[in-house]
């Protein structure tokens, strides 16, 4: 006579084995970590101080005068953005900040270089033909007014990181 296996004796269910860390269930959506701004390395501060006071304070006034040379010229107003945006840079060799955002997906997080939408090209051409460039040049020369005084160069530098947004309204 045969025994069926279950019939008779039927398998009972195995009790978790104990663990010393208790389970914990964690749920990271992409929204947990929205955007990281990383610094890159730069030079050490008392290179960047001495920069300054030797060689940044001029070389930043030559830089927002060559930037509005050439946006005179209208082929060289990309350029010119390119030599506003690195006016931190010329002053006090201050390295860039790249934004990225982070996404997890299937587990794994994944890193971007994003920027920020923008509004529509002719909003900002015909901002920057009515007001921008005026404007930008009062708000540049008083950036770098401001930053002579070297206890204001934090004002200095948030104002430089605005010219763009200042000049074609430009979102950051």
């Amino acid at each position: 006579m045969a025994i069926e296996p279950y019939r008779d004796n039927p398998p009972r269910p195995l009790a978790p084995a104990p663990s010393p860390m208790p389970a914990v269930n964690v749920n990271v959506g992409a929204s947990a970590i929205p955007m990281i701004l990383t610094p890159a390395k730069g030079p050490p501060f008392i290179v960047r101080a001495l920069w300054y006071i030797f060689v940044g304070w001029w070389l930043s006034a030559l830089v927002i005068v060559a930037g509005y040379i050439l946006i005179g010229v209208i082929v060289g107003i990309p350029l010119a953005f390119a030599l506003f945006n690195r006016i931190p840079q010329a002053m006090t060799l201050r390295p860039r900040i790249s934004r990225y955002a982070a996404t997890i997906e299937n587990g794994v997080l994944t890193l971007t270089q994003t920027t920020t939408p923008q509004r529509p090209w002719y909003w900002r051409g015909l901002y920057f033909l009515a007001i921008g460039w005026w404007f930008g040049a009062a708000w540049l020369v008083s950036a770098w007014l401001i930053g002579l005084l070297i206890i204001t160069l934090p004002i200095s530098f948030w104002m430089y990181n605005r010219t763009s947004g200042v000049m074609t309204l430009q979102r950051h």
